[in-house]
């Protein structure tokens, strides 16, 4: 028999799912593989809908599946807390579960993302403790008397912030205090003026080229507003929560250093120079890294420049797939289809832009598919009567592809649970499977 190759994935999100989906299409009884995947929390959440759970708008519960990632041979629950060469320490989630384990490998990949405090679960997270977070965080928002404060004036910001307006009433506002001049300043100015217009109309105050510097992390006042410093030495009064809207890096920290794991079997330590100075891992045409070719990353952990994007994630992960099975890494990656954020929202109930600059051939398209000329494309028609497409969801023929035609569609989208599912988040808004927080790890 052909000895397995042991694929250690360690992050259970979007890229994670990818590539173990692409891991089983690849291998083969030639080239057979053993997949242990490392899901640092419980349960996992749909990613993209996570600023309606924060503004109330959806459940926790609606927005997060704790059915077992499919097709892995073994599921550890754990936060990965240091990496040697070949082996893996890892800290049980179970607290009654006092001994790390150690995790041995032939391959490691790295799928972790970013941190992102509030808008996702730390690693570790118990399902009560992010419940009981969220439902901190949307009782402000929902029953509070004071102004929110949404730190941030990038994509993920200006989405929480629409959210935010979509819930509360006047009197109240909502404050988007961005460090740059611009909102979205990574996008042509036209889309910043566009966003800007459609907050203000929204009710929505924004200030620039400052931080919040009094909080850094996400803030709720409690019964008695607070009031927030900025670095330009004004000061926010009557606050009833500050909601931190950006990253802040990727999870890579575990790769940092594997100094002492020598004690075991003789681990030999990392070598230097697998992590930039963002705490990225430095990684070839083959996502691979150079400093330690067991290793490969993808999504928001590698330094390659793309957008972490879905269609973007897919591609990755078919290249990283490919360069396991195998004895030797030799597909080169190909990018996905996007160059930036495809399309920015205000509210996914309100307004929504796409970016056709991030999507080829995307001025030609989105200037001629808005109504009512999609409608003559048999495809989008039917889509458009019998499924979840807008029929504005371009906006009109030979104008802007912005309004409310493409957060309608987005919401569309997710009642049917169709693009959660795609991305391997099967389960999403279903009970629990089992009691959760009691999940020991799992062998198929």
């Amino acid at each position: 028999s052909v000895d397995q190759k042991k694929v250690v994935i360690v992050g259970a999100g979007t890229s994670a799912r990818q590539v173990v989906k692409n891991l089983r299409q690849k291998e083969s009884k030639k080239d057979p593989v053993h997949i242990t995947l490392i899901q640092p929390n419980t349960f996992a959440e749909a990613p993209w809908y996570s600023t309606l759970v924060l503004t109330g708008q959806e459940t926790f519960e609606s927005n997060i599946t704790t059915e077992a990632v499919e097709n892995v041979d073994k599921i550890i629950y754990g936060v990965a807390i240091m990496c040697a060469q070949n082996v893996l320490l890892v800290k049980p989630l179970d607290e009654k579960d006092k001994i790390t384990k150690l995790v041995s490998f032939d391959v490691i990949v790295c799928a972790t993302g970013f941190s992102y405090p509030t808008l996702l679960a730390k690693p570790g997270q118990s399902y009560e403790s992010r419940k009981e977070e969220i439902a901190t965080l949307t009782k402000s928002v929902l029953e509070g008397t004071g102004d929110i404060v949404v730190g941030g004036g990038g994509a993920v910001g200006i989405e929480i912030a629409g959210d935010l307006l979509e819930q509360i009433k006047k009197p109240r506002k909502v404050i988007i205090v961005s460090s740059t001049d611009r909102l979205v300043a990574d996008l042509p100015e036209i889309y910043s003026k566009r966003v800007l217009k459609q907050l203000i109309s929204m009710g929505a105050k924004v200030i620039f080229n400052t931080r919040v510097e009094s909080h850094s992390e996400t803030t709720v006042s409690g019964e008695t507003p607070m009031s927030l410093t900025l670095r330009s030495g004004k000061t926010l009064k009557n606050v009833s929560a500050y909601v931190a809207g950006f990253a802040r890096g990727p999870n890579t920290g575990f790769l940092k250093d594997g100094v002492g794991l020598e004690d075991y079997d003789g681990a030999a330590p990392l070598p230097s120079g697998i992590l930039d100075e963002s705490g990225r891992v430095m990684v070839n045409s083959y996502l691979q890294s150079p400093a330690y070719p067991a290793l490969f990353a993808m999504g928001a952990t590698s330094n390659l420049d793309e957008p972490t994007l879905a269609p973007m994630v897919q591609a990755q992960a078919i290249t990283v797939a490919a360069n396991i099975v195998g004895a030797t890494a030799t597909t080169t990656h190909k990018p996905g289809p996007a160059k930036a954020p495809m399309y920015v929202l205000t509210g996914h109930h309100t307004y929504g832009t796409w970016i056709p600059e991030s999507i080829p051939p995307g001025k030609f398209l989105f200037g001629m598919c808005g109504f009512p000329c999609n409608m003559l494309c048999p495809c989008f028609c039917l889509a458009a009567l019998c499924g979840p497409m807008d029929p504005f969801m371009c906006g009109w023929c030979c104008g802007t592809p912005d309004g409310p035609g493409l957060p309608n569609t987005l919401m569309n989208v997710k009642e049917k649970n169709v693009f959660a599912t795609s991305m391997g988040y099967t389960g999403v808004g279903k009970p629990p499977v089992t009691p959760v927080g009691k999940m020991s790890d799992m062998e198929r």
